[in-house]
């Protein structure tokens, strides 16, 4: 085929989607195959790589029999604080919706934790947590409190 032919052919061929794509075909059967840059890592080196990972593994093995110290005392008691605090204020949501203190304390945490709950006057209550130094008191009186360790 000449070259004049293949010009008519391809702008003839340019003007229909059929013939982008035959174009396209053509450029890319014509392009050439990049050469061989690529290279393969001898099996010796994997070997050797995975000999060096069991070794530090072995070596460098995790301890998983180490344990975290526990909560410190501290640590307890400040729980415990909260833990009063967040009863304190259900107790004082629900006397901004009722005007009276409850007869019994909303919520569970304080059955769970064996809290006491008494009402001392119409704007004073006291909640006391047994732990073992003593019992904790979480004392209300209005708009105060104050969280103490010791009893009655």
């Amino acid at each position: 085929m000449s070259d004049l032919q293949k010009q008519k052919n391809k702008s003839h061929a340019s003007n229909t989607l059929d013939g982008l794509i035959d174009e396209a075909m053509d450029d890319i059967s014509n392009k050439e195959a990049p050469s061989q840059t690529s290279f393969a890592v001898p099996v010796e080196v994997f070997y050797l790589v995975v000999l060096l990972l069991i070794v530090s593994v072995v070596f460098h093995q995790p301890y998983s029999s180490d344990t975290h110290d526990g909560p410190s005392t501290h640590a307890l008691t400040s729980g415990k604080r909260v833990a009063l605090l967040s009863i304190a204020e259900e107790i004082d949501a629900y006397q901004r919706n009722h005007n009276k203190f409850p007869k019994n304390i909303p919520g569970t945490l304080a059955s769970v934790l064996q809290v006491e709950y008494k009402i001392l006057s119409t704007n004073h209550y006291r909640l006391t947590l047994p732990m073992s130094e003593g019992q904790l008191v979480l004392d209300h009186d209005g708009g105060h409190e104050d969280i103490y360790l010791g009893g009655e």
